[in-house]
């Protein structure tokens, strides 16, 4: 499952897979939506564009967690 691909006009690609939460170009594997949505926001924060969805998707997950467990 992706969050968001770079031939969506992302400069990132986040897929979700056996081992996490992936940022593929750069490596970077989170076990939560929370730590992913961190990764995100630095790649905001260097000028890389991270679309909307990809971080309205992430907050909800984290909204789910804290409600659910």
């Amino acid at each position: 499952m992706s969050y968001c691909r770079i031939s969506d006009g992302s400069d990132v690609y986040v897929i979700g897979s056996n081992v996490g939460l992936e940022c593929i170009g750069c490596n970077f594997v989170c076990n939560t939506p929370a730590e992913m949505l961190a990764h995100l926001f630095e790649h905001r924060r260097s000028g890389d564009y991270v679309p909307q969805s990809a971080i309205t998707r992430l907050c909800r997950e984290v909204l789910s967690e804290s409600i659910c467990c």
